[in-house]
């Protein structure tokens, strides 16, 4: 389910960076088709806020947010 919400955040993301900013810029985006994807696609912020960030690294970037005994010992010296 996470790389499916990470899909939809960046596509919209991307939408509205490359289409709708640039009509934004030059006030072309009232009144324009793009106008209501652009008000539907601002609601990618609730999307991005309950999505986990601990699973987000360990899962898709592959970071482990867990210390291993190594740097543990280095972090108690």
């Amino acid at each position: 389910m996470l790389p499916i919400v990470l899909f939809e955040i960046v596509y919209k993301t991307a939408w509205l960076i490359v289409v709708a900013y640039p009509l934004y810029q030059r006030n072309e985006l009232t009144g324009s088709p793009a106008e209501g994807m652009g008000n539907n696609f601002m609601l990618v912020i609730l999307s991005i806020w309950p999505c986990p960030g601990g699973i987000f690294s360990e899962r898709i970037l592959w970071i482990n947010m867990q210390p291993d005994a190594g740097s543990a010992k280095l972090l108690r010296q």
